[in-house]
């Protein structure tokens, strides 16, 4: 049996959150990764700028589940700006405590190089052995996420059209100075300002797939991306929804391996979360129950219509909407 010392590292990091969502897929995420892995990982959950009352939060998942919860500091930040620059106005990234958004999952850039380390957003849960987990553990390889779009910010022009890839899971292996390599990247950039989340996924995968061996992709289907804002589903439609068809049968989906519900820390209600929790819960599929066997475009015509209906979470909404809609076919 491994030592506690030598075990792999899965931690989350959360910021403040909008409403208590964020929180809510962290809680899930954490039972779910000890479901699967129980311990075979050190866990952790690194948190910044959180409220009296999100720190009740966090300390009940700790309790509930043993996972260890430390505070980031901006002394800790892997981008290693000259002190003479850190209060210019729009400097990367930090000024006192500040750090802009999703650049506080590099702070630190590794809590131990001595082992494997994923670092994973708060809003992805794993409901199933990834297979790309196993295969980082076994290897000597960095790990990454497939992405749907591309979102790089400022680095987008040094990243191939080819590379669709997502910073939400950062594996890294054993002795892989992350933030030396981090820094390598932003310096050999002139030291880019005024980042955004976009910059740090650029910056992140250009760092990774910079290195001699490429990262172990983890494949878009096996976590399948979930975005929160109805907007995104309006414009793409088609694909959203297919994506929310694999969440209603994850269940019995042998592809599909998690879900990453993106924009849950800036929303106070999400679509594919309800509907997580809906299936979770009572085991109700839009595809199973309602439609028993439609072909894919009437189903997705039909979804859609109703999905618009009852985007906000209302699944009454949307099952009421689709049995009108087939009582009209």
């Amino acid at each position: 049996m491994a030592k506690q010392e030598d075990k792999p590292i899965l931690r989350w990091t959360v910021g403040p959150c909008n409403g208590t969502l964020g929180y809510s897929t962290l809680r899930e995420s954490c039972h779910k990764m000890i479901e699967l892995y129980g311990n075979e990982f050190r866990y952790f959950i690194c948190y910044n700028n959180q409220k009296r009352s999100a720190l009740k939060l966090l300390n009940r998942i700790s309790d509930e589940t043993g996972v260890i919860c430390i505070e980031q500091k901006s002394d800790d930040m892997a981008i290693q700006v000259p002190a003479a620059l850190r209060n210019l106005p729009n400097h990367f990234p930090m000024k006192n405590s500040y750090c802009r958004g999703s650049f506080w999952k590099l702070a630190p850039a590794r809590l131990d190089i001595n082992v494997h380390e994923i670092i994973m957003d708060n809003d992805i849960v794993l409901t199933r052995r990834l297979p790309e987990f196993e295969k980082f553990l076994q290897s000597e390889n960095n790990m990454l996420l497939e992405d749907q779009f591309r979102w790089y910010g400022a680095y987008s022009p040094y990243i191939a059209p080819a590379n669709l890839i997502n910073s939400g899971i950062i594996g890294l292996h054993p002795g892989y100075n992350f933030e030396e390599s981090l820094n390598e990247t932003y310096y050999r950039r002139d030291g880019l300002q005024n980042y955004t989340q976009g910059d740090e996924q650029g910056l992140v995968v250009l760092t990774l797939i910079s290195e001699p061996k490429m990262p172990i992709i983890i494949r878009k289907q096996h976590v399948v991306e979930l975005l929160g804002d109805r907007g995104a589903y309006e414009k793409d439609a088609k694909e959203m929804l297919a994506c929310l068809g694999r969440l209603c049968d994850y269940i019995s989906e042998d592809d599909v391996f998690g879900f990453h519900f993106v924009q849950a820390n800036k929303l106070t209600s999400h679509p594919g979360w309800t509907y997580y929790l809906r299936m979770k819960n009572q085991g109700f599929s839009v595809y199973r129950d309602s439609f028993g066997g439609s072909d894919d475009k009437k189903l997705l015509a039909l979804l859609e219509e109703a999905y618009r209906e009852g985007w906000r979470g209302s699944m009454e909404l949307m099952q009421e909407s689709i049995h009108q809609i087939m009582r009209k076919i």
